[in-house]
């Protein structure tokens, strides 16, 4: 065989592929946060970690070991630090807990000790404490039950919500061990009402919106609704939207709007059809409700809600696409016009840095910042035919 002739990957080429996920650029704009999954042959498994790009470096590296997960990276309002989910615990009893680390300072903290461990979380507009989700706590009653009976589930019944839960970042760090094992995190919702599914923070840090379903069954996503929790008065306020709704939420910058995908007509009419959905704006002053987009794709999703516009995704056709929407309508495609596949995006709080996960036809994923690709995953393919003709 000439030295010049391509040759197809092989099976361990292809296994070995890397996979890109959870983009997060800072608010500055200077650095973009990714997952990369890659084959570790040694332990048989893959490893996930989280990668860090740095505009003035001009490069791409890991930030955790590759030989512990870590996944979900969200750069801190000052963008400074980095929090991120890695599992604690023995063998496969392991549960994702979540860690901060200076990038200039000190290696990564263990902030939370949750059994159940951390599914969700965000940062607190200020940067001082962390939101996040975890199951609800076992009830002494199923305690009791466990000691004298053993261990036996009650289908219908047994259910364990997701609660939100609040935890000071500073304390935990200034803190020993011992100390953030015997409290510091805040628990807002009890988890005997309601299972959350997805949250948002206002950016004055007053309000939360999440959505949550009655319970964790499958059965109960089509009660799902929107609730807004006022954090200095601890009021909760449901709004009963009768709608099938989309997990995404987000507050407008101004903490007066909320706006979150539902479909397009009310709840019973799916329950023999498919569903299709649009966006809505909810005023909260005035408790008005709009829809800003007409004749839409209905897998639309809002992706954050910036001062230029709410970030949005949809798809085109084979195409995946972003773009900022108006309150008028309107939608500025971000986007090239080409073909292209986008995963994910994260931007900046001004609208003003975009980063994210995108693949053209016939290549893999690539993490771009604004139009410049910061990643080069298809030199794999360098050399090697990927399709044939």
């Amino acid at each position: 065989m000439k030295m010049s002739e391509k040759t197809y990957l092989s099976i361990e080429e292809i296994i070995s592929l890397p996979t890109l996920s959870s983009i997060n650029i800072s608010d500055d704009g200077q650095k973009v946060a990714f997952v990369k999954r890659l084959a570790n042959w040694k332990d048989n498994k893959y490893r996930n970690n989280v990668w860090i790009y740095e505009k003035d470096k001009g490069q791409c590296y890991p930030l955790t070991a590759r030989d512990i997960d870590s996944t979900c990276p969200l750069w801190s309002p000052d963008s400074r630090d980095i929090a991120y989910l890695s599992p604690v615990g023995d063998g496969d009893n392991k549960k994702n807990q979540i860690f901060v680390q200076s990038i200039d300072g000190y290696s990564g903290v263990q902030i939370t000790d949750e059994k159940e461990g951390v599914s969700k979380f965000k940062w607190e507009p200020t940067g001082k404490g962390l939101y996040y989700i975890s199951q609800s706590k076992e009830s002494e009653a199923i305690k009791k039950r466990k000691d004298l009976y053993g261990d036996f589930h009650h289908i219908g019944k047994d259910y364990r919500n997701n609660c939100l839960y609040y935890i000071e970042v500073e304390k935990v760090i200034q803190n020993n061990k011992y100390e953030r094992e015997n409290s510091i995190a805040y628990q807002l919702t009890d988890g005997e009402n309601f299972h959350i599914l997805e949250f948002d923070i206002s950016n004055e840090g007053e309000k939360i919106v999440f959505n949550a379903t009655p319970s964790s069954h499958m059965g109960d996503f089509i009660n799902g609704d929107l609730y807004i929790l006022d954090i200095r008065a601890g009021e909760l306020q449901k709004m009963n939207i009768d709608k099938l709704l989309g997990e995404s939420v987000c507050f407008s910058p101004d903490g007066s709007k909320i706006c979150y995908s539902a479909s397009i007509r009310e709840k019973d009419y799916y329950k023999t059809r498919i569903q299709d959905n649009t966006l809505e704006i909810y005023d909260i002053e005035n408790e008005e409700r709009v829809q800003p987009l007409t004749d839409f794709d209905s897998t639309v999703i809002p992706l954050q809600w910036t001062a230029k516009g709410i970030l949005i995704r949809w798809q085109d056709k084979t195409n995946y696409l972003i773009g900022l929407l108006s309150e008028d309508g309107t939608v500025e495609r971000l986007s090239e016009k080409v073909d292209n596949f986008i995963m994910d995006a994260s931007i900046t709080r001004d609208g003003n840095h975009i980063s994210y996960i995108k693949a053209r036809t016939n290549e893999t994923f690539e993490i771009y910042l604004g139009d410049k690709k910061i990643t080069n995953e298809n030199s794999l393919f360098k050399g090697k035919l990927v399709f044939r003709k």
